[in-house]
């Protein structure tokens, strides 16, 4: 909801995960115009993009399913597009793609639609400790975190 509210001020926000550790520059970020595109985003590693596409019954989101921990969102196409309320549609299960593993990162995909500009993997890891990498995720436990229904 806050992406909507802040759409009708500011055009373009950069969203990080908590756990997430910039390393050097974003200033390329700022630098990307965006088209008719949703984000700048970073795609996942190879074996969660496959099987999140298979697991969403999107089999061409395979190669373009991307990690929701770093979006660079253009809040002028989200507005646009009017995507809060069905992003909140997704995120309760009222979609064909019924209840979601990856709450936030299945429904941005889903909801963005492939409809992205795809960064390089020197914009983020979760791996490794490189020197050459500009954000670095930590992972302290395995996702899917347990998400309990009320």
């Amino acid at each position: 909801m806050s992406f909507e509210y802040l759409s009708e001020s500011i055009s373009t926000l950069l969203y990080l995960d908590a756990d997430v550790i910039c390393k050097g520059s974003l200033k390329p970020l700022t630098e990307i115009i965006f088209k008719d595109e949703f984000a700048a985003v970073i795609p996942d590693n190879d074996s969660t993009q496959a099987a999140c596409a298979k697991r969403l019954n999107i089999p061409e989101m395979n190669g373009r399913y991307f990690n929701a921990g770093v979006i660079y969102v253009n809040l002028k196409k989200w507005h646009e597009a009017n995507l809060t309320p069905y992003l909140l549609k997704l995120l309760r299960g009222e979609t064909k793609y019924g209840s979601l593993k990856y709450l936030d990162q299945d429904a941005l995909n889903i909801a963005f639609n492939m409809n992205n500009i795809y960064l390089g993997k020197d914009f983020d890891t979760i791996y490794t400790l490189k020197n050459d990498f500009m954000i670095v995720v930590i992972e302290s436990f395995s996702k899917p975190l347990p998400i309990k229904q009320y």
